[in-house]
């Protein structure tokens, strides 16, 4: 893991010269120059300015904290400081799991300065584990993992030409059915027109309470509090489990109930733990079934899903025929926590 608590790479200069930030999401945004040389002040999230050394905290779709830090150096050989290294950092390794960034810099006329002749920017793909190099740059990661990465330039920018500097986000299909997912599961619906932190959907792994052994049936629960209504748990639709699951608890104190098996499930993966899990809504149960092959382990019996059909019952799904109805919330029926991100 990265350690930002000190600045990665020390460099040494003898005048400091301010620089533009910009941080958006699709769309680029230009910041207004002040003269020609590098000073003024940001024009967005507070008109914070950035000298060169300096990190200053920005917003992009995925995280709204992300700092980035230029730092710029003095090479002797062609007599000028030229800029040495963009350190990115305080990213959410989890939001912005499978999320592209793509680093810009800019003239005073605002036109693109190149890195090399067929490439005008640095592209940076996070995953769960680390941060990958997905752009032909003349520049190099020097330090990388799921919550940051340094980009050190192998060619010379003379710092004086670069007047601004964009990071930019966007998603990116990362994960695909069938693939294991950032919590060690496996990824069984994929819809990139939802939104960030809702388009990918990833099942327990097969063995959930035992280690992800492979082997271990799932277990068994009520759905807990037959006759008393839910209040707000009767989601249907796909993304509408994780709130079901949270008024199941709110509503229903009992313990071992279906519901409480989910949210209570951690799995550690490369050091991140992910603790968000969830009872799936009726429809998220369903496409686990569509894509019970690819992601493995089930019984042929019947799930629970988090989505209340009346006081006395709630949606169900045999793994055998496929057939969804409304089971008596008392019924000890599999359970399998699912994620979504």
């Amino acid at each position: 893991m990265l350690n930002f608590d000190q600045p990665v790479v020390k460099r040494s200069w003898a005048s400091r010269r301010r620089l533009f930030v910009v941080l958006g999401v699709a769309a680029l945004v230009l910041v207004p120059t002040v003269g020609s040389t590098l000073a003024g002040s940001i024009s967005i999230n507070g008109n914070n300015s950035v000298e060169f050394g300096q990190g200053t905290v920005m917003t992009t779709g995925c995280d709204d904290s992300i700092t980035i830090t230029p730092t710029s150096t003095y090479d002797t050989i062609s007599s000028e400081f030229v800029l040495a290294d963009i350190t990115v950092s305080g990213v959410d390794g989890m939001a912005c799991a499978g999320v592209f960034f793509m680093i810009k810099m800019y003239d005073s006329a605002g036109a693109v300065v190149p890195l090399c002749a067929s490439d005008d920017g640095l592209s940076v793909l996070l995953d769960p584990q680390f941060a990958t190099d997905a752009s032909s740059s003349c520049a190099a990661l020097t330090s990388a993992d799921s919550t940051g990465f340094v980009y050190t330039l192998d060619q010379l920018v003379a710092a004086e030409s670069v007047n601004s500097l964009s990071i930019e986000s966007s998603g990116t299909r990362k994960y695909s059915v069938g693939d294991t997912g950032p919590g060690g599961g496996t990824i069984f619906y994929v819809d990139l027109n939802r939104s960030v932190g809702s388009q990918y959907f990833e099942a327990a792994c097969a063995g959930w309470q035992n280690n992800c052994d492979g082997t271990s049936p799932d277990p068994t629960a009520e759905w807990g509090c037959e006759g008393v209504p839910i209040s707000g748990a009767d989601g249907l639709l796909i993304g509408t489990g994780e709130r079901n699951t949270a008024d199941i608890l709110a509503g229903c104190a009992s313990s071992g109930i279906a519901a409480r098996l989910a949210d209570e499930y951690t799995r550690t993966v490369n050091g991140v733990v992910y603790e968000d899990w969830f009872l799936p809504s009726r429809d998220e149960l369903n496409q686990m079934y569509v894509k019970r092959v690819s992601v493995g382990g089930f019984s042929s019996a019947t799930y629970w899903s988090s989505s209340e059909a009346a006081d006395y019952g709630a949606w169900i799904q045999n793994f055998y025929f496929g057939s969804q109805g409304s089971g008596a919330k008392g019924a000890a029926l599999y359970v399998r926590p699912v994620r979504s991100f």
